[in-house]
């Protein structure tokens, strides 16, 4: 039987009623998701806070005992001194080695803290000027194996100024550190504007880094190589990480291995 154009109307009009009650749903289930996602991120941020607290504190209250166990193996050391057999100075030696490794450890935990909790303080700031401190506090040990640093025509942004002399350092700290054995190491910093924000570049002729590793050097405590050959905790780059998103920016690193690295991150 040949449907009229008032059943016709009938059944869209249905239709339309059952499109309504099912958006009705779809957004009281959005709208429960939300909450639900709200109540997440809320537990997220006070576990977060209560985490670095408590690493706050705990690395507060280790770095007297840890001041200890230093001084007393350089007193021992010393009272000791022509007395003890090579096997005793090698175990005092390595002691003394894990204690200030300790201590850099704590530090580093200190200041990663530091950074996700101290207020963002902004200020007009010259990237030449904060690339001429960051090579000053360097200056040892770009002398010990002639680095060769060059950058010029960097801008003027808002930035907390103290955050990212440390982001340089530990930049042009890690390109000195992983360079090629009996090559100097030459580090160009530049900076361009991509559309409302600034690319910043530190590109190197290290040693260079794995594709499959290019996500994970900016992981807490991650290391590609034994801390004999390579010092340092493995929280540089993640506290690099921290201090360019706290400006809103990202970073990543392009690298191929014997052919150097290429740190970018941007700012507004």
């Amino acid at each position: 039987m040949k449907k009229t154009k008032r059943d016709l109307l009938l059944e869209t009009d249905l239709r339309l009623q059952e499109i309504a009650q099912e958006l009705f749903m779809t957004k009281q289930e959005l709208e429960k998701k939300n909450k639900e996602l709200e109540r997440f991120n809320k537990e997220l941020e006070r576990s977060n806070k209560e985490l670095e607290e408590f690493a706050l504190a705990a690395s507060h209250d280790l770095r007297e005992p840890i001041r200890k166990i230093i001084g007393f193996t350089q007193v021992f050391s010393r009272e000791f001194k022509g007395k003890m057999d090579e096997n005793s100075k090698e175990n005092i030696g390595f002691i003394t080695e894990g204690a200030q490794r300790m201590r850099m450890l704590i530090d580093d935990i200190l200041e990663f803290s530091r950074v996700g909790r101290a207020e963002l303080t902004l200020e007009m700031v010259s990237f030449n000027d904060i690339v001429k401190e960051a090579l000053d506090n360097l200056q040892q040990a770009i002398k010990d194996h002639q680095a060769k640093i060059q950058y010029n025509n960097l801008p003027i942004l808002a930035v907390h100024k103290i955050y990212m002399i440390r982001l340089f350092q530990n930049l042009i700290e890690n390109a000195i550190k992983y360079r090629k054995e009996n090559v100097p190491p030459e580090i160009t910093i530049t900076a361009q504007k991509d559309k409302s924000k600034w690319l910043f570049s530190v590109r190197d002729n290290s040693i260079g880094i794995e594709k499959e590793f290019h996500q994970r050097i900016f992981i807490i405590f991650q290391r590609l190589h034994p801390k004999d050959k390579y010092p340092g905790t493995g929280m540089g780059l993640t506290l690099c990480q921290k201090i360019v998103e706290r400006h809103g920016g990202r970073i990543w690193v392009e690298s191929q291995p014997g052919q150097g690295s290429t740190f970018k991150f941007t700012l507004s």
